[in-house]
């Protein structure tokens, strides 16, 4: 009689075990409702609830990188969001995608498909293994809006100042193209850009100058441009400080020269002339 007792309140107590872990387990996991989490959000709290020991943040200043028409444009992002293993070490033996974001992707593609987007194939990297972009990226569309995952098989810093160092994944989203195609395809013909893996973005302009950045997936370097009637003419192409000389002749305003000298420039006698 005892044992059979002792035998029920033990398994009384296993199975108050059991529904406190449950409860504890279910009460992490923060439900989604699509119709008031905008995608970055949704994503942040699907990606959280598979492993919350990922760093998950919502970026502020981002943007994403769209082919269209044979032409590369830097979109700015309405919505980010930066996920970063922090148990990462470095690899050489698999894709980044595939040994650290695997889940995270396949949950990706799921949200993006429930909410009627389409995989844009052009914008989108053919494998995990596809270098073309230097990261592995994909891409989704809905109307106006655009979005990109992309997965950087490089180790670099998730949390500023050289430290927490991961490969990162970001989930960027924008819906000004054409925009940005209005201000970045007469910059990109001045310069005779064809290479969809280069862009040409407007940094800051005062009067008829524009200071812009040229880069590529990984790098880049300025240039210093000049409205004249429709077209602009280039005045400065370089990742050096320009001469005094030709700033003075041009009359080239210290504003637009932040990425080229930084407010200085080359005297005749090799010295630096503050602008």
């Amino acid at each position: 009689m005892k044992f059979r007792l002792i035998i029920a309140l033990v398994t009384v107590l296993l199975i108050g075990v059991v529904f406190v872990l449950f409860g504890v387990i279910t009460g992490k996991q923060e439900n989604v409702n699509p119709a008031r989490f905008s995608v970055t959000e949704e994503l942040r709290v699907r990606f959280l609830n598979i492993d919350p020991t990922l760093f998950v943040s919502m970026q502020t200043r981002s943007s994403l990188w769209w082919i269209d028409e044979g032409r590369s444009y830097v979109v700015p992002a309405t919505e980010s969001l930066l996920v970063a293993e922090p148990t990462a070490e470095i690899n050489y033996d698999s894709p980044v995608a595939d040994r650290y974001y695997g889940r995270v992707l396949k949950i990706a593609r799921e949200v993006f498909v429930q909410r009627g987007f389409v995989e844009d194939k052009i914008n989108s990297s053919t494998t995990t293994a596809d270098e073309s972009f230097a990261d592995y990226v994909l891409a989704y569309k809905k109307e106006a809006e655009l979005c990109t995952i992309t997965v950087n098989p490089e180790l670099s810093s998730y949390s500023g100042g050289g430290e927490n160092m991961s490969y990162k994944l970001e989930v960027n989203c924008g819906n000004t193209l054409t925009k940005a195609k209005q201000e970045q395809l007469p910059l990109l013909d001045a310069l005779a850009i064809q290479d969809i893996n280069t862009v040409a973005v407007p940094v800051k302009s005062d009067g008829y100058f524009v200071e812009v950045n040229i880069h590529g997936r990984r790098g880049g370097t300025s240039a210093v441009l000049k409205k004249e009637g429709d077209a602009y003419r280039i005045i400065i192409e370089s990742q050096d400080i320009p001469t005094c000389e030709l700033v003075d002749l041009e009359q080239i305003p210290n504003k637009v020269l932040s990425s080229l000298g930084g407010g200085k420039c080359w005297k005749e006698d090799s010295s630096i002339r503050d602008l």
